[in-house]
């Protein structure tokens, strides 16, 4: 992976996760952050793997590949959040398809600010994926 020196706080933005939170969340997770460029082809998270960071994609395309199928994730979407609250290993392998932008929050700093969200964040990428309100398409 390679380091992106883009504005960590910026970058949350983009993602509708943090859309909710307020300015002193979004604070107390800036000091372990970090906004990083993958390249096309990049194992982002492998299926079986216990989640050690919250990844948010702020720009490009990512692919969800697990048992169920595979999920197409762009720009605003996230994995690892459930998988940090309930301390379970990842359902499926994430691999960067285009070259992409990620915020990157260190596990536990996420899980203690964000635990009073958790409703905010999404159960299952592929229930996402069949949710009416999500774009992400099913690849395969």
């Amino acid at each position: 992976m390679t380091a992106h020196h883009s504005e960590p706080s910026g970058a949350a933005a983009h993602l509708r996760l943090f859309h909710s939170w307020t300015n002193t969340q979004l604070s107390d997770l800036l000091p372990d952050t970090d906004v990083i460029t993958v390249a096309a082809g990049t194992v982002i998270e492998r299926v079986g793997n216990y989640a050690q960071q919250f990844v948010g994609i702020v720009d490009g395309f990512v692919e969800a590949l697990a048992d169920e199928g595979a999920v197409m994730l762009g720009r605003g979407d996230h994995f690892g959040a459930s998988e940090l609250f309930d301390d379970v290993k990842h359902r499926a392998t994430y691999t960067a398809i285009t070259p992409t932008t990620l915020l990157v929050v260190f596990g536990p700093t996420f899980r203690g600010v964000g635990r009073s969200l958790r409703s905010a964040t999404t159960p299952s990428f592929l229930s996402r994926a069949r949710s009416t309100h999500a774009e992400p398409a099913l690849v395969g």
